[in-house]
């Protein structure tokens, strides 16, 4: 593109490339399987990688068969740029996962809203957040002091039951405490 040098054997590069192009093909299918059964984003950085080398295969594919109809060499250089930014787009995406992944923070709407609507009867605190790939739910619940150890177990059993089936594809970390009185007037 800039110093002005034309490709040279435009069929037998077209053909290495196709050859290519089919071995990443079947590689990225695997990988996206993989991915979709894992949720990794080991295997979604390495899907990345071999999509980038598939979308250049392809690139440098249909480069040469444009160059060799229309003769116009500055289309192997336009090709790059966007397959370029293709590869800076997901790069991008998956550091910011990486990032948030490492960061605790809150429970997004609507998850929030129906994980408050389960304990809404006798929460006293709920605390929630996402920590990397699980959620984290911590709820105390008042009981009247004359209620039974075991219905107050099996209410704990269904809070934590129910807030569990609201996403039954992810980690769970919930714990209930049960009291017997609030005693949040007395915490400062």
């Amino acid at each position: 593109m800039i110093d002005g040098k034309e490709i040279e054997a435009l069929g037998a590069a077209i053909l290495t490339m196709t050859a290519f192009m089919i071995v990443t093909a079947c590689i990225v299918a695997g990988l996206a399987l993989a991915h979709k059964r894992t949720k990794s984003l080991i295997i979604r950085a390495d899907l990345l990688h071999y999509k980038s080398d598939l979308w250049t295969n392809i690139g440098v594919i249909v480069s040469l068969g444009l160059i060799a109809l229309s003769g116009l060499h500055f289309i192997d250089g336009a090709v790059s740029i966007a397959i370029a930014l293709f590869i800076a787009v997901g790069a991008y995406k998956i550091v910011q996962e990486c990032v948030l992944t490492l960061m605790d923070r809150a429970i997004e709407e609507p998850l929030l809203s129906q994980i408050c609507e389960i304990v809404q009867n006798a929460p006293r605190i709920l605390r929630t957040r996402k920590s990397a790939k699980t959620y984290v739910v911590e709820a105390h619940l008042v009981f009247d002091e004359t209620i039974s150890l075991k219905d107050a177990h099996d209410t704990s059993d269904y809070v934590e039951s129910a807030i569990a089936a609201l996403d039954k594809n992810a980690k769970w970390l919930i714990t209930v405490h049960l009291d017997p009185y609030d005693d949040s007037k007395n915490e400062s």
